[in-house]
C-alpha cells in the first residue's frame, strides 16, 4: 500500500509530495520538479553516465527539473558522491561533490563522454562542476604529517638540551 501526503511550503508556495514507500522527496512548482533521493545508491563508475543519461531521457518532456542524489561509487575507494542534475530548457548542469581528489578526477574523466553525448543530442550548454570535500585526503595527509611533527618536536627538544649543556660547559663542541 502506498501512502502519499501533500503539504504546501509556506515560504515558496511549492507543494511537497511525500511517498511513504519511497525515500524520494518531490517539490512541484510552476512546471518544474525537484527530486531529492535521500537513500545512498551503489553505482559502479562505469554505469554512472548511463544512469544519468537515462534520468535525462525520462524527463525529456519536462522543461525544468532538478534531481539530487547521494551515490556510493564503486570501486569502494571512490567513496560517496553527492550529485545534482539540473535541466532548464536545453541547458544541463551537473554538480558533483566528491569525498576525495582521486574520485573527483575519476568521475571528471568519466563524465566527459556524457557531456559529448548530451551536446550531440542538442543540449547546450552542458556544464559539469566537480568539487572535492577532501575528507579522506586531509585525514591521510594529517596522519602522515603527525609522526613527522612529533619527530621534529623531539629533535628540537634534543637540540635545545644539547645547546644548554654546551652553554654550561658540560659538553665539548
Amino acid at each position: 500500500m502506498q501512502t502519499q501526503t501533500a503539504q504546501t511550503d509556506s515560504k515558496s508556495g511549492n507543494t511537497i509530495i511525500s511517498d511513504s514507500t519511497s525515500t524520494a522527496r518531490k517539490t512541484v512548482a510552476l512546471g518544474s520538479e525537484t527530486i531529492r533521493n535521500t537513500s545512498v545508491q551503489n553505482v559502479p563508475l562505469e554505469r554512472l553516465n548511463t544512469d544519468l543519461h537515462r534520468i535525462i531521457e525520462q524527463k525529456l518532456t519536462q522543461r525544468v527539473f532538478t534531481e539530487s542524489m547521494d551515490l556510493q561509487i564503486t570501486p569502494p575507494n571512490l567513496g560517496k558522491v553527492n550529485l545534482e542534475l539540473i535541466k532548464t530548457g536545453m541547458a544541463i548542469s551537473i554538480n558533483v561533490i566528491t569525498e576525495t581528489d582521486s574520485s573527483r578526477e575519476s568521475i571528471s574523466r568519466n563524465l566527459q563522454s556524457l557531456v559529448g553525448t548530451l551536446r550531440n543530442e542538442g543540449y547546450n550548454p552542458v556544464q559539469v562542476n566537480i568539487k572535492s570535500e577532501h575528507k579522506n585526503d586531509l585525514m591521510q595527509d594529517n596522519q602522515q604529517k603527525q609522526p613527522n611533527y612529533k619527530d621534529q618536536q623531539e629533535q628540537k627538544k634534543d637540540d635545545s638540551q644539547e645547546f644548554e649543556k654546551i652553554l654550561r660547559g658540560e659538553e665539548n663542541v
